[in-house]
């Protein structure tokens, strides 16, 4: 016996009769629908419909679902209620999709964003090269601001950001002996501004920082220095640089003697002077170092003129290796400082997506972890 086709506009559905041996037929309307188009009210109402629901433009709906600070503010949370009042969610295959289209596009420009550098010339231009090449592919350009030369107060420099279109801020360290005024108008501006510090830890502020993973630095190099056979290493650091860290450095390497080291090789972490250039053939008689670990490359300049050779009576390693002192042949940690730049300008960007301030209830770190580059400084010990 042959049945009769079933028409597609009948939302009908084939089931088994309940002998389970014949199919019948059944009104799809005394089935309850699959559980996922009951709990999905989502694929109910696309953005179209929501943008003729609301009676905005679709592009208008779009940006105020993202947040975007150029939907006006009472205008964005409207659309956002009304959003979730009618269960609309984004579609986040379309919007990988989309994102990978826009990727292609050359962005056209969105705004300023202000760099604020105390950092020393060599890793500041480093990383604002990094800044501008990932703010340029974002649509975005870097301002170069001088944190300290820019006179007046917190108003004046807040006309000055306002004067440049200034949408967002990075600062490049943060300042430890600048005058206290300077420092309140930076910090208040900085909390009303999108905004990132980069390899600093600003006292009373919260807001989202880009941090070389110091641990991390020294994890590597110890381990590098153990398989050399190095096995009393000594750590020089500038205070005002440990301290802008947040005591990362020294943290570390403590940590890393305590785990890896005797008792007896576990050497204090010294204070980077102008008197430990002084008095570094006293410290080297007395304390015997078989390796020395500094972000500055005058330590090494010292230790060759006390008469000592590198590698041969001792080994040196750079906490902040460049280019130049690369093809130097030093051994070290390359801290990374274009990606850092470039990272920081993410940061900023997201924010700005987000309409959000630079200051937050809890900090955010992201932590860019160093680039281990062997060198003729350190050599396999007896």
């Amino acid at each position: 016996m042959s049945w009769p086709p079933i028409r597609r506009a009948s939302k009908t559905r084939l089931l088994c009769s309940p002998d389970g041996e014949r199919p019948c037929r059944a009104d799809a309307q005394s089935f309850p629908p699959p559980a996922n188009e009951a709990l999905n009210p989502a694929s109910k109402i696309s953005l179209q419909q929501l943008a003729e629901t609301l009676g905005y433009a679709k592009s208008t709906v779009s940006m105020a679902l993202r947040d975007d600070a150029r939907v006006a503010s009472k205008t964005r949370l409207l659309i956002q209620a009304e959003a979730a009042r009618l269960g609309y969610a984004p579609d986040a295959d379309l919007a990988c999709l989309m994102a990978q289209i826009q990727g292609r596009k050359k962005k056209t420009y969105q705004a300023n964003i202000a760099v604020f550098s105390f950092w020393g010339e060599r890793p500041a231009h480093i990383a604002t090269e990094g800044c501008r090449a990932r703010a340029g592919d974002l649509g975005y350009n870097i301002d170069l601001i001088d944190p300290v030369g820019t006179p007046g107060g917190e108003r004046d420099l807040r006309q000055v950001l306002r004067a440049r279109g200034i949408r967002a801020a990075i600062f490049l360290g943060w300042p430890q002996s600048a005058p206290p005024a300077r420092l309140r108008s930076l910090a208040r501006v900085s909390t009303g501004l999108p905004c990132v510090v980069v390899n600093a830890c600003p006292q009373n502020l919260t807001v989202p920082s880009v941090m070389t993973d110091a641990f991390a630095a020294l994890r590597r190099t110890f381990a590098c220095m153990m398989e050399m056979g190095y096995r009393r290493p000594a750590l020089f650091i500038s205070s005002a640089l440990d301290v802008s860290l947040g005591h990362t450095y020294t943290g570390a390497f403590l940590a890393m003697q305590q785990q890896e080291l005797a008792a007896s090789d576990r050497l204090a972490p010294q204070a980077f002077t102008a008197a430990t250039v002084t008095h570094l053939a006293d410290y080297l008689r007395e304390q015997q170092p078989d390796c020395l670990l500094c972000h500055d490359p005058l330590l090494l300049v010292a230790v060759r003129k006390s008469g000592l050779r590198v590698p041969e009576d001792i080994g040196y390693i750079s906490l902040d290796l460049d280019a130049d002192q690369r093809q130097l042949g030093l051994a070290g940690i390359d801290q990374q400082h274009r990606l850092l730049g470039a990272s920081a300008v993410d940061v900023v960007v997201a924010q700005i997506l987000r309409a959000e301030p630079g200051d937050a209830a809890h900090q955010k770190s992201l932590l860019i972890e160093g680039a281990w580059s062997p060198g003729t400084t350190i050599q396999p010990q007896r």
